[in-house]
């Protein structure tokens, strides 16, 4: 009998991201509930789920946090974590993280990757249209968040609201062109960036993804 999580049949896969060795539950046949949640959509205006597949930007990102070692003075955010993988990594290496999405489901499966790792990590449902007063993190993370155009403007505040001073903010993204859109805007608001290209071997193919990096 499947194990169900947040009314999801569930599996519990293995990982290796850099020298770190997780295990991660995922709901079963992610992409068919995507899709089916996609054909849906028009009809009764629930999200679709994308929290529920393992992008390769998410991967990619939780590589390069498992490459800056110890991170236990470090205050961190995961913007949009559906399965939180990244938020993972930065927990096992010593961070305080506070993973967040709008999908309640993705929290539950995050609260349960936590668990099943035996990892200290917050979670927080979050929409970055109304960003917490208050709240403020040395390291931002988010993966493949810049899809749409509608959620630049609100994501760049939402970053400005809540990035400590001397922070920085990590965006990984499969190369969108409305990621490009994303970084003109952001330097033209007075943010500083670099890209770091990566090719990324998941799911029996190889995915060209770049981190990019944002400083006030």
């Amino acid at each position: 009998m499947a194990h169900i999580i947040a009314g999801f049949p569930a599996a519990l896969v293995p990982m290796k991201i850099g020298a770190a060795h997780l295990m991660l539950w995922h709901p079963i046949k992610a992409e068919e509930i995507v899709l089916e949640a996609a054909q849906k959509e028009l009809k009764d205006g629930k999200l679709i789920p994308y929290w529920a597949i393992l992008w390769p930007a998410a991967i990619g990102l939780a590589e390069h946090v498992s490459q800056m070692g110890n991170m236990a003075s470090k205050n961190i955010l995961e913007l949009g974590a559906g399965l939180s993988l990244p938020s993972l990594i930065a927990a096992k290496a010593g961070a305080t993280v506070l993973a967040t999405d709008l999908a309640f489901e993705a929290m539950i499966f995050a609260d349960a990757n936590a668990s099943a790792n035996r990892l200290k990590m917050e979670t927080k449902l979050l929409d970055w249209n109304e960003p917490p007063i208050g709240l403020q993190f040395d390291l931002i993370l988010g993966a493949d968040l810049l899809y749409e155009k509608d959620n630049h403007k609100p994501v760049l505040k939402a970053l400005q609201l809540m990035l400590s001073k001397g922070g920085k903010v990590l965006l990984s993204d499969p190369n969108r062109y409305n990621m490009q859109e994303f970084i003109q805007l952001a330097e033209a608001e007075g943010w500083k960036t670099s890209d770091i290209p990566l090719r990324i071997q998941w799911d029996n193919g190889e995915h060209p993804i770049t981190i990019w990096e944002l400083k006030r």
